[in-house]
């Protein structure tokens, strides 16, 4: 049976991403949060949509903000996207 006497190590601990969050250590070496990595919009049909790029993003949101912007300026000039685009994000 654990007391608080066994607990107390772990009282004052922090998360993993609290220095990130204080701004005390780059985005990349937090466990949590966005990750440097490789982007990439492509299309074999219609190559005006293809780009790519490095930024920060978070895989569960989708990738970078970056990536995110591309796609939204590509449905505005050219509309639906062809039936072969792709988009993928890699983090480092």
């Amino acid at each position: 049976m654990l007391t608080d006497g066994d607990l107390q190590p772990w009282k004052n601990a922090r998360p993993a991403s609290y220095p990130f969050l204080l701004g005390e250590m780059e985005p990349a070496m937090s466990m949590f949060g966005p990750k440097m990595g490789s982007w990439a919009v492509q299309s074999v049909k219609d190559p005006r949509w293809n780009k790519s790029g490095r930024a920060f993003g978070l895989v569960c949101e989708g990738g970078p903000q970056e990536m995110k912007d591309w796609i939204k300026e590509c449905f505005e000039k050219y509309g639906e996207p062809p039936d072969d685009a792709t988009r993928e994000f890699m983090k480092d």
